[in-house]
């Protein structure tokens, strides 16, 4: 949608390139003091169930957004990225979510036995090498239909480099995001392990 009126309407690139820059400096402050304020909050706050579920929503939001703006290999770009606008802003947000997943994650598995954090861990890695391998896949077909990589010169992003308008949606879909809350899940729990096992060890 926000592609297709940025294309319908001829906007001149000058005008893109400054309200990018605008828009991107603008959203590292609100990001940073917003994030800070709702980290804090979740840290604290028993009720935090809000504040997860708030972030994750922005974030999933973020990530479509940032899917629907990246351009199609069958079609050709004037406009520039656009998907820039958001990825700063959205990653710092995403790695705000993450932590204090991994956080919840160290709390709750505290109280579990050490054979159910094992076998969380081990499924929690499983998940990880299957989303790894559709991360994979799904890069592999998109390089596929852009002609190849960017330093070949059939490619549609041939000399772009891996961050432009075309790829976008390598680093931000589904995969990505489920790979950020898998990996923070895991994190936690092998803290959780660690600190256990040298618990163990001390007796």
């Amino acid at each position: 949608m926000l592609r297709y009126l940025i294309t319908h309407y001829q906007i001149p690139d000058y005008l893109l390139l400054l309200f990018t820059l605008f828009v991107i400096m603008l959203g590292l402050k609100l990001s940073v003091n917003l994030t800070y304020l709702i980290f804090q909050k979740m840290i604290h706050d028993p009720k935090a169930k809000l504040s997860f579920v708030g972030l994750l929503a922005i974030c999933m939001v973020g990530f479509y957004v940032i899917y629907d703006l990246t351009i199609p290999p069958s079609k050709i770009s004037g406009n520039g990225n656009l998907g820039l606008l958001f990825m700063v802003p959205m990653s710092i947000i995403f790695l705000v979510l993450n932590v204090f997943l991994g956080f919840k994650s160290y709390h709750f598995m505290k109280s579990q036995k050490k054979p159910v954090v094992t076998l969380f861990i081990m499924a929690m890695v499983a998940t990880l090498l299957g989303l790894l391998h559709g991360e994979f896949a799904f890069i592999d077909t998109l390089l596929d239909q852009l002609g190849g990589y960017p330093n070949e010169p059939n490619s549609r992003i041939y000399q772009l480099g891996w961050l432009n308008q075309y790829t976008n949606s390598i680093y931000f879909n589904q995969f990505t995001f489920t790979l950020g809350l898998v990996t923070s899940l895991t994190l936690g729990a092998v803290v959780t392990l660690l600190q256990k096992k040298k618990s163990y060890g001390n007796k």
